[in-house]
């Protein structure tokens, strides 16, 4: 009777020990796993920089009258990239600066609130390069998995390289700024490259780690479950996607001009997240004080404010990448 109990328990255990197993490869994957071409967006599909629309928005003060499709490789790995240069309306060479724009997981170069974003910058005498991270867009897929910046920064230094070559742009006037997970992309791509004068990141994450456990209570399970990611990352990958921790990338700032965007109401990454992202800048010696949107979703505070949204975002580039 004992053995057959011990048994039982055995078999009981190693059900368990499977179950978790396989419950957690399914969080990694449907955290990492990215659609090609922008699938996951189709509301978004057939915009460009001189037409683009969103409902229940006027997208016509952001259009912008003519853009260059542009291809280069990532820095180091060299990874086959897909963008879109908008000059400015006085010239590259007459622009305020150059700006990187950076997208989310399963979002794209096309998404409406990045190209807001670069019609407002556009309009305000900045160049503007909308570019499409590895597996997301027209850039090559690799294994259809983002890993939350640990890669993709490469990417952007790649973008940064291709400006200051292609435009001769100078180093000190090319600005980053990203949305949600670009946002950690970009940091972490301004932490590897001293060089990168200025940041502005929007509903961005400061630990993985933590957007991992809300995440996983949003598919109602219990947050334990997210502690077995690491684990299943390096399985799959080789790579722990939660080293991914843009707080501490934040230290690495080192004074340069930083501004945090976040809407009171996101859904996807927590309000603390940006006050996360804030105290680890100040750090890394930036006065810096997230400015909170309220009544806006994830990502949507370029929508619910435009134009103090605007009016910030070009004060911020003009004074960061002022010529000294």
């Amino acid at each position: 009777m004992r053995r057959r109990l011990a048994i039982a328990i055995g078999l009981l255990f190693i059900i368990a020990i499977v179950s978790f197993a396989v419950i957690v490869v399914i969080i990694f994957d449907r955290a990492t796993s990215v659609q090609p071409d922008c699938a996951a967006r189709p509301e978004d599909a057939g915009n460009t920089p001189v037409d683009f629309s969103r409902d229940g928005f006027d997208t016509t003060p952001y259009l912008m009258p003519a853009f260059e499709e542009v291809t280069f490789a990532s820095r180091d790995d060299g990874v086959t990239l897909s963008a879109w240069f908008v000059p400015s309306g006085d010239g590259v060479d007459h622009a305020q600066g150059s700006i990187i724009i950076v997208h989310g997981i399963d979002d794209c170069k096309w998404r409406a609130f990045t190209l807001t974003a670069a019609g407002m910058l556009h309009r305000n005498n900045f160049n503007v390069l909308l570019l499409d991270l590895r597996e997301h867009g027209q850039s090559q897929v690799v294994d259809g998995r983002a890993m939350l910046g640990l890669d993709e920064y490469h990417d952007v230094l790649g973008a940064w390289d291709w400006l200051i070559a292609q435009h001769g742009v100078p180093q000190e006037q090319i600005g980053l700024m990203g949305f949600s997970m670009g946002g950690a992309v970009s940091m972490i791509a301004a932490s590897h490259e001293p060089r990168i004068a200025a940041l502005w990141t929007d509903s961005t994450f400061a630990s993985l780690r933590d957007i991992l456990g809300s995440e996983t209570r949003r598919a109602g399970l219990p947050t334990f479950f997210s502690i077995g990611v690491p684990i299943a990352s390096r399985v799959v990958t080789g790579i722990d996607i939660t080293d991914s921790e843009p707080q501490q990338y934040a230290q690495n700032l080192n004074g340069r001009p930083y501004f945090i965007v976040h809407s009171a109401d996101d859904e996807r990454i927590p309000l603390e997240q940006a006050m996360k992202l804030a105290a680890g800048a100040q750090r890394g010696g930036v006065a810096v004080e997230p400015w909170i949107v309220p009544g806006a979703g994830h990502v949507e505070a370029i929508f619910a404010d435009p134009e103090t949204y605007e009016t910030k975002l070009i004060e911020f580039f003009t004074t960061a990448l002022k010529p000294s």
